[in-house]
């Protein structure tokens, strides 16, 4: 029997507008799951927002004592060595960062791993998706939401790359001409289709712009149809540098516009299609049927998390210790993809 059997682990998505929480077994099922508002005005009060839910959902289960480890997926520059997070713009965090994962470890008393929030959510659509896809080896998670990033898994491994920078594609200029972006270049890729570009393209009284947008160009708005082009053209060329650039047998779509799902889905595989068309080579490098979405409401990130505080407890590198005591493992890097 496996030290780890019969634990449990608790997966946080600290997100701009709410956190979300898990709690998993050894087997990986979800036994429960909360989603509450985030508090991000000050760091302590994003910090209470963080505990509360893992409290909350801890109270569901019954006996906090079982956790072996904590994940936390946050937006932002993670420091590998301390567990600091900074440059999360969407949660007040600047360049003097904020101490998530030493501050959850000491207060839990428990391992915690802190990883960028992307990064996470690719680990937990791996682990949504390889049962149903057993020949699954490399997955690409595309976040649309306030900024753009991306995710990568190959063999069941997240990748990071050289600096901790694979998949951070936002920053990428499509369009020299294009709208300033926040990082202080012009047409950035996050500038032309995140959720600020939406906004811009197609106001919402209840903040859908996606939705809105679409529904708008089904009905036959001429206006709204041009702009679903558009950004149907930029995220279709997005999907296939990331296909063809990290071999994936499948692209997952994540994040507040990710997730909008068919509507969003359908006119990137119908462009898709109409390539593989003309050329197979473009058919067999991006099959339109590789292109997927994560429903809506699934705690892919929370889940993510779950999964890499497990795997950290799992290869030896760490053993669950509190206080003072507690070993915190930062990875990743700059993000900013979800909402």
């Amino acid at each position: 029997m496996s030290a780890l059997d019969g634990r449990l682990f608790v997966g946080v998505d600290v997100g701009g507008s709410s956190v979300k929480a898990v709690v998993t077994d050894d087997a990986r099922n979800v036994l429960s799951q909360v989603q509450l508002p985030t508090d991000a005005s000050d760091a302590n009060a994003l910090l209470t927002s963080a505990a509360t839910a893992v409290d909350r959902v801890l109270d569901d289960v019954g006996d906090a004592k079982t956790v072996a480890g904590i994940g936390i997926g946050v937006p932002g520059q993670v420091d590998p060595a301390t567990g600091v997070v900074r440059m999360a713009m969407n949660l007040n965090i600047g360049d003097e960062g904020v101490p998530i994962g030493t501050s959850i470890a000491d207060r839990f008393e428990v391992d915690t791993t802190v990883e960028n929030d992307v990064r996470a959510a690719a680990v937990g659509a791996f682990e949504a998706l390889q049962p149903r896809t057993p020949d699954l080896h490399t997955l690409v998670y595309l976040s649309i939401g306030t900024g753009v990033s991306a995710g990568v898994v190959v063999g069941g491994e997240l990748f990071r790359g050289r600096d901790g920078l694979a998949g951070e594609i936002g920053h990428v200029v499509v369009d020299e001409d294009g709208p300033e972006c926040a990082c202080g270049l012009r047409g950035c890729l996050e500038a032309v289709v995140a959720g600020p570009a939406l906004r811009a393209m197609w106001p919402s009284v209840d903040g859908k712009h996606a939705r809105d947008l679409y529904r708008a160009a089904a009905a036959g708005d001429a206006t709204a149809a041009a702009a679903a082009h558009r950004l149907t053209v930029r995220l279709t060329e997005t999907v296939q540098w990331l296909a063809i650039a990290y071999g994936a047998d499948l692209l997952v779509m994540g994040g507040g516009v990710g997730s909008l799902g068919e509507p969003l889905l359908s006119p990137i595989r119908d462009r898709l299609s109409a390539f593989a068309d003309r050329s197979e080579l473009a058919g067999r490098m991006v099959p339109p049927d590789r292109v997927v979405a994560m429903p809506t409401g699934h705690p892919t990130g929370a889940i993510g998390a779950a999964v890499l505080a497990r795997e950290r407890l799992g290869d030896g590198r760490a053993g669950s210790k509190g206080g003072q005591e507690a070993r915190t493992a930062a990875t990743g890097s700059d993000g900013g993809g979800s909402t």
